[in-house]
């Protein structure tokens, strides 16, 4: 379930740097310093997202769907925004968003992966989040080319959004493993 998200959000969501400086440019019609502040922006939202996640004492299932559709939705919503500053603020609600799933579904994946695959399934969890982003970034700026910029945003957010939602249709044909896998991780990260 968690790999299936990240697959989506990895290849279609996560190009920042192939899509900032577009919107910054193309959409928004600014320059160097307004890219800076719209990547600010995404930043300290991640910033603040993180240090709330990090206190938290548990990661859940609904943090997951939740940060991973919010991600999506305010990826779209940078698409249809032609003001600066809203885009500023759908932006620091998208780092919000972003890490509000990555840290939920990193956190999840090795509670739930036995110690002796624990190495192998988090290089595929990395693989599909940070590996994939370039052949994601190739796609994004194709098609930023030749549908515009505002269009293949939201074709990406779009695409994101399908993610999630396979991912959750997943988990509702197959909730007895995925709790199963639950319950035994939890008894597993309760032993000392």
């Amino acid at each position: 379930m968690i790999i299936i998200i990240a697959s989506f959000l990895g290849t279609f969501g996560y190009n920042f740097i192939t899509v900032l400086p577009l919107v910054a440019r193309y959409v928004l019609q600014g320059d160097s310093v307004d890219l800076g502040f719209l990547t600010a922006a995404l930043g300290l939202g991640a910033f603040l997202s993180a240090l709330v996640i990090a206190g938290q004492r548990r990661a859940t299932r609904s943090q997951l769907f939740v940060g991973g559709a919010l991600f999506a939705l305010l990826l779209g919503a940078v698409a249809l925004s032609e003001s600066f500053y809203l885009s500023m603020l759908f932006l620091f609600l998208t780092g919000v968003a972003n890490i509000i799933f990555a840290a939920t579904s990193n956190t999840s994946l090795q509670l739930a992966t036995p110690d002796h695959l624990r190495g192998r399934v988090m290089a595929l969890y990395m693989l599909l989040i940070a590996g994939s982003t370039p052949i994601g970034a190739s796609l994004t700026g194709f098609m930023a080319e030749v549908l515009g910029v505002r269009v293949t945003i939201g074709l990406l957010a779009g695409a994101c959004l399908v993610g999630v939602a396979v991912g959750f249709l997943y988990y509702v044909t197959h909730r007895e493993e995925v709790e199963a896998t639950a319950q035994v991780s939890a008894v597993v990260a309760t032993v000392p």
